[in-house]
């Protein structure tokens, strides 16, 4: 009977695993997403001493700049279809009160693929025009803006088929970028390697208790009144528990040892970026166009010197 309530358990296990696996796997097939990220987002006077501040003057087309943000984003298709047949281009809006000083692509992958980009009378909105962007396909544009605009307050929208209107702005992580000349490394790991073999060594040990796990040698109750606890599958339980730790085990340990000889494995697996070197960390510096004038005046703080 125990062994007949585990068999039974196991089948209904590996059929919804099936399921929900093979419904992911279908899903992932038929998508299409466009998602940009936010590599970059830095309030370049946030750095500058106060006492400095007040005597720095920036203009841009001879107005005075009271905040200066660098934005940089990396747009790309993470889904698993092309992305064509636009019907509006993508484009990204920033409060009235904010306006881009400065627009440029500083890289597209793959190369050869054309992105341009338009930016608006207004000067608080930018335009970008591609015709195709097949599966992994980026572009990486940065942006220096008059204002210092909120992450939640850069809106981009778009209008293709089965894209959303809106286009959710996530966080680049700092290891879904990967540098083109990244030297390579010795990858093993020899910490690791001899760690996950311990954990699959202990996956082994429940696995075998779980499976050879004796029954009759667990005690059996006599008292007046207490014989029902006879009754409990304490075996089928004891069993169902050492298999659970097994396959948790064995997955950690089998992590464990790939990662020794393939590097860092995630889960979920994220999407992952080869880009030039330049632009694969970010910077704290910024570039500005000519239209950009900064001017120091007298001051008293004898310590600060222009270069």
């Amino acid at each position: 009977m125990d062994n007949l309530l585990l068999s039974s358990f196991s089948i209904l296990i590996g059929v919804a695993a099936t399921i929900i696996a093979s419904r992911h796997y279908y899903r992932r097939s038929i998508q299409k997403e466009l998602t940009p990220f936010m590599q970059l987002q830095s309030n370049v006077l946030s750095r500058i001493d106060e006492d400095v501040k007040t005597d720095l003057h920036i203009e841009y087309k001879k107005t005075k700049v009271e905040n200066l943000q660098q934005v940089q984003l990396l747009i790309a298709n993470t889904g698993e279809r092309a992305i064509k047949e636009i019907i509006k281009p993508l484009r990204l809006d920033l409060p009235s009160n904010c306006q881009i000083m400065d627009a440029n692509i500083l890289h597209v992958s793959p190369d050869g693929r054309e992105v341009e980009m338009q930016l608006s009378d207004s000067g608080n909105s930018v335009q970008f025009e591609f015709s195709l962007l097949n599966k992994d396909d980026f572009f990486i544009v940065k942006l220096l803006i008059n204002g210092s605009p909120k992450k939640s307050e850069i809106v981009l929208s778009i209008v293709s088929d089965d894209l959303p209107p809106k286009l959710s702005l996530k966080t680049l992580d700092y290891n879904q970028i990967e540098k083109k000349d990244k030297k390579e490394k010795d990858k093993f790991d020899v910490g690791s390697f001899f760690g996950g073999v311990f954990i699959l060594f202990l996956a082994l040990s429940f696995g075998l208790l779980a499976h050879y796990f004796d029954s009759s040698l667990l005690p059996v109750i006599n008292s007046p009144g207490w014989e029902w606890i006879n009754s409990i599958p304490f075996a089928t339980i004891a069993s169902g528990v050492g298999y659970i730790f097994f396959g948790i085990l064995t997955l950690t340990g089998t992590a464990a040892v790939g990662s020794s000889v393939y590097g860092d494995i995630e889960f979920p697996m994220k999407k992952k970026f080869l880009v030039p070197n330049e632009f694969a960390t970010a910077s704290y510096g910024f570039t500005v166009p000519e239209e950009v004038m900064l001017n120091w005046e007298e001051t008293a703080n004898k310590s600060f010197k222009q270069d």
